[in-house]
């Protein structure tokens, strides 16, 4: 009778180790996997992994202000303006000035993406983007729509003696025929984005990019 009880224990000690190993193995083959179906997006938004989208083939001649699908999402206008109180204003290069200083840098920000010109598009970052982020060096133009920006908030800030006003707010829009040359962690969707502004240079800069998981300190 006691042998039996032990080879009924050795029985049940071996189906639960083999279940535990399977279990462990489970464990391994996803740390090999989830990496490769989810993006691991860092704090500027950009993609540290393969992006797991179709993007269009680029074409860098392409003006694509002659694309008649692109200018009829546009036709309303490339964005909105969202100060905090769910009052949306549709602004533009021209007007974003009339909500402040940060709203028109970006404002034009959005707009050099848009236009694929790289040179304005990287004058937009302060150094301290810089030390930790290279500048773009080539993208084509981005068919940007439904874009919008949202005041999230602004606060004096002290750093070495060095008083500024830190301003936070939120961008989100949508790339039509997404090519990837710009972002790579949208597809035909939208991501909302955190973008931290300074006049620690004694100029308005973006200071960070972070996206809809970027917490903010």
């Amino acid at each position: 009778m006691a042998t039996e009880r032990k080879k009924d224990f050795k029985k049940r000690l071996l189906i639960a180790l083999a279940a535990l190993a399977a279990l462990l193995l489970v464990m391994y083959l996803l740390t090999l996997i989830l990496p490769k179906m989810f993006n691991s997006i860092t704090e500027d938004g950009s993609e540290e992994g393969t992006a797991n989208f179709n993007f269009y083939t680029p074409d860098y001649d392409e003006n694509i202000y002659e694309d008649e699908n692109y200018l009829a999402l546009i036709e309303s206008g490339v964005l909105t303006y969202d100060n905090g109180t769910n009052s949306m204003v549709a602004i533009n290069p021209d007007n974003a000035s009339e909500h402040g200083d940060a709203v028109k840098l970006l404002t034009d920000y959005v707009y050099s993406i848009i236009d694929g010109d790289v040179e304005e598009h990287n004058s937009y970052f302060s150094k301290k983007y810089y030390e930790t982020k290279e500048p773009k060096t080539a993208f084509t133009m981005q068919k940007i729509y439904n874009g919008t920006i949202t005041y999230y908030s602004a606060e004096g800030t002290s750093e070495n003696g060095n008083n500024y006003t830190k301003y936070i707010y939120k961008l989100k829009y949508y790339i039509h025929e997404n090519n990837g040359t710009y972002r790579m962690d949208i597809g035909e969707d939208a991501k909302t984005q955190y973008v931290v502004i300074t006049d620690r240079e004694g100029k308005l800069l973006i200071d960070s990019i972070g996206t809809s998981n970027y917490k903010l300190s």
